[in-house]
């Protein structure tokens, strides 16, 4: 991370490496290599981060209404609540999202950091020339795809949708095209796994497993399971949060 702040890049240097990402990737990875810059893709990723979860907001708050009004049949703790109970906890759910869409930023650099973490090792693993300061502008150019222009696609494709289409998490997790579409409107936990396989997952995935060899000087296969890793941890607690 120190790198960036001794090279001290433009603006125009930060905001067009970022765009060599998505149009150029073998270009910007090959610049990144060389003069290693992160503040402005985190900026990218944040605002479009927080803007995505902005439009998701109002569904997500209905979905959180509405999965406490159908879930007294099926859980017993909550039928065994009072409707003031229910509310209450209605209300955390929904207070939790709007601060949740706020700490975007920390969760980004969380992402990050762990990104980067998985990428040193397999550097280790591939005998490669990485660093932590180069490998976390790696990751956090290519995290944009997923964490800030994904984001805000879903968001942007929610607001269109409607509150009101939206009723289920699942319903959530189907809005961009992904392998959950296939799964029945019951099995959540199913949906959240498969919806990793979405295209700015897979467009993450590849990045990583291309890059990696580029920036780090490593093999194929140590790179592409550093990109498995990454995009699997971010499924799992997708798995575990879904309900």
């Amino acid at each position: 991370m120190s790198v960036e702040a001794a090279s001290a890049p433009s603006t125009r240097s930060g905001l067009s490496t970022l765009w060599d990402v998505i149009v150029a990737p073998q270009s910007a990875f090959a610049a990144l290599r060389e003069r290693p810059t992160w503040v402005w893709a985190f900026v990218a990723t944040s605002v479009f981060g927080i803007a995505g979860a902005l439009l998701q907001l109002p569904a997500g708050e209905h979905i959180a209404r509405n999965l406490i009004a159908l879930n007294p049949s099926h859980d017993p703790k909550i039928a065994a609540m009072t409707p003031e109970q229910r509310q209450a906890v209605t209300n955390i759910s929904v207070a939790t999202q709007r601060i949740a869409t706020w700490l975007y930023p920390i969760g980004v650099l969380v992402a990050i950091a762990w990104g980067t973490l998985i990428a040193l090792i397999a550097n280790a693993a591939g005998k490669g020339d990485g660093t932590w300061g180069r490998l976390f502008a790696f990751i956090a150019n290519i995290a944009f795809i997923r964490l800030g222009l994904g984001a805000f696609v879903t968001g942007v494709l929610v607001a269109l949708r409607g509150p009101a289409a939206l009723v289920t998490t699942r319903d959530l997790l189907t809005v961009l095209p992904s392998l959950a579409w296939l799964v029945p409107a019951g099995n959540v936990k199913l949906a959240a796994f498969l919806a990793v396989f979405n295209p700015f997952q897979i467009w993450t995935f590849v990045l990583i497993g291309i890059g990696l060899p580029i920036f780090a000087r490593i093999g194929r296969t140590p790179a592409f399971v550093a990109a498995a890793v990454i995009v699997l941890t971010e499924t799992a607690i997708s798995v575990a949060s879904a309900k």
